[in-house]
């Protein structure tokens, strides 16, 4: 489970995208936004191995450039998307921001379990010395 949360610009945006073995549930705190959902990827290409979601969550996929024949879904406050396995997916706007639980279903218990220290070095690796982090 995530909790995520974005600025207009779309400048973080990953892009069109699929990921698999996992279905995700977005629950909308706050914001709204346009997510855009469909199975037919323009110019996907599988991720590398060298992805950090291939490396640290075993989520394999493709990115894309576009998605043909989408839908799009309005988001806000209080709605919930489910995003079926290998489904495309992205954010096309989001009107000021938007903040989100992102709920990450494993059906097939892919994706290993970290253990407390596990989380502690993926964050002091990923922002260095800045980060603080609690104690147990």
């Amino acid at each position: 489970m995530n909790l995520a949360t974005r600025a207009d610009g779309l400048g973080t945006s990953a892009g069109p995208h699929t990921s698999t073995p996992m279905q995700y549930r977005i629950y909308m705190i706050s914001g709204s936004g346009t997510n855009e959902t469909g199975s037919e990827l323009v110019n996907a290409v599988p991720r590398p191995e060298t992805n950090r979601a291939v490396q640290f969550l075993n989520v394999s996929g493709h990115n894309a450039t576009d998605i043909r024949n989408g839908t799009t879904h309005e988001l806000s406050a209080g709605d919930v998307l489910v995003i079926p396995s290998g489904t495309g997916h992205q954010f096309t706007g989001i009107d000021d921001h938007i903040r989100y639980v992102m709920i990450r279903v494993d059906p097939d218990k892919v994706i290993p379990l970290k253990d407390e220290a596990d989380p502690r070095e993926y964050l002091r690796n990923r922002w260095g010395p800045r980060v603080t982090l609690p104690t147990a």
